[in-house]
């Protein structure tokens, strides 16, 4: 990592690197997800989370009477079903987090495997009860921006939203630490590919016990 990549990460919150991986690896990842059909749906509803986690001040964020969804298809089975693949992509992803950040990261979740297709969409949200980093690493092969999918991110530096295309082989490095409000538009239905990605945390503490009732699942060292 260079200097302008860690003054992004700190001072925007924000990190997003093309071409992570080297193509086979990547390649290899995304055909093992994009043929499987071990995803199963997810439905979010929150009713109080703009009231409490969620509560923002902000005049164009969702007030305290709204409700808090989100739509995702998960994938559980990855990592037992191709352990030697994902090794490999947490190696690097372990590799790249200890270069990037000055906490003192130990603990880190597994891989977790998401497709989202017509109709999925996640609501604004944040994510540091998760962790002091996280990420999304991209693995479908097209995008389209108006497929929708976009991930949204507001920056207080320029007290605006902006937009990342679910790209492959990019990554998208978050600094929970600056509490980054984000979301993940509609996705329309003449969306030709799902938006396929992998997600993921590191902590400086074991969160699993906190966290036992999220789809998150457990850390570990």
């Amino acid at each position: 990592m260079n200097v302008f990549d860690r003054n992004s990460f700190y001072d925007n919150g924000i990190l997003v690197i093309d071409n992570f991986l080297d193509d086979s690896l990547a390649m290899e990842i995304s055909s093992l997800l994009k043929l499987s059909e071990n995803f199963s749906q997810i439905k979010q509803e929150r009713p109080n989370h703009y009231k409490t986690i969620l509560k923002s001040s902000h005049p164009n964020f969702p007030k305290e009477d709204e409700v808090y969804y989100a739509s995702f298809k998960k994938y559980d089975k990855a990592i037992e079903d191709t352990a030697d693949t994902f090794i490999k992509f947490q190696s690097i992803i372990k590799a790249s987090f200890l270069e990037l950040s000055t906490d003192k990261l130990k603990f880190f979740t597994s891989p977790l495997c998401y497709k989202m297709s017509h109709g999925d969409f996640i609501r604004i949200h944040k994510d540091l009860y998760a962790g002091e980093v996280g990420y999304t690493y991209y693995l479908n092969q097209q995008w389209s921006w108006d497929w929708g999918g976009i991930f949204n991110f507001y920056s207080p530096e320029t007290s605006s939203m902006h937009q990342v295309l679910p790209k492959f082989n990019r990554i998208v490095i978050r600094n929970e630490k600056n509490k980054l409000f984000h979301s993940v538009s509609y996705i329309n239905e003449f969306s030709k590919e799902d938006r396929i990605s992998i997600n993921g945390w590191a902590s400086i503490e074991d969160k699993t016990k906190n966290l036992k009732n999220k789809i998150i699942g457990s850390y570990r060292k």
